[in-house]
């Protein structure tokens, strides 16, 4: 029997897979001053934050994604959502069910003026320390080309279960990273198959 690996040509890599298991290590961070990270139920605020329309973000709220917003004095930073239940990434569109214990992070953003100040990462490690009694593992994808996110995520402690790659009959699919208990669960979260390079 031919192994369902094998069945699929790679293309182009798109991004990669990153999580974080309870028990991994959260790096230390250097301190910003005045900083404090907070959640909002108001609709209102997380539509303009967020550049979303208010119909976008009810519907993000009823899913049960919730916003993070990051702040040094008054001033927002940076923010960014997680999502249980429907999610989505990538083109092209990849729907996918966030159940159990995991929790998909997305949509971060670090305002111009504070990007390059470690922003990012201490704002996912000050998510997982709030959900963690909640939530056993930790999800973020980003395009192969968004270095920033990339380098941001890795100083938060994630680390990369899949590679994203385009497939030859115009879907995603993931390459396992070097964990291989991490790449299956990322591959069932997502929904995508598991190839290799022919």
């Amino acid at each position: 029997m031919q192994n369902k690996q094998e069945m699929y040509h790679v293309g182009k890599q798109a991004g990669y897979v990153w999580t974080w298991w309870q028990g991994d290590a959260l790096p230390k961070l250097p301190e910003v001053a005045h900083w404090h990270v907070e959640s909002s139920d108001n609709v209102a605020l997380a539509a303009k934050i967020s550049n979303l329309t208010i119909g976008n973000t009810e519907e993000r709220y009823e899913q049960g994604h919730r916003p993070y917003m990051a702040y040094v004095e008054q001033e927002l930073v940076a923010y960014g959502w997680s999502a249980v239940r429907n999610a989505a990434f990538g083109s092209p569109n990849v729907n996918f069910y966030v159940a159990g214990h995991n929790l998909y992070l997305y949509h971060f953003v670090t305002m111009l003026p504070w990007r390059g100040r470690g922003c990012y990462p201490r704002l996912l490690q000050e998510i997982i320390r709030r959900t963690q009694q909640d939530y056993e593992r930790f999800w973020i994808i980003h395009q192969l080309s968004n270095q920033a996110s990339q380098k941001g995520i890795a100083k938060a402690g994630f680390s990369i279960a899949n590679s994203v790659f385009h497939l030859d009959h115009a879907g995603l699919g993931l390459v396992a990273g070097e964990d291989t208990a991490r790449a299956q669960a990322g591959a069932q979260l997502l929904g995508l198959p598991l190839v290799t390079f022919p």
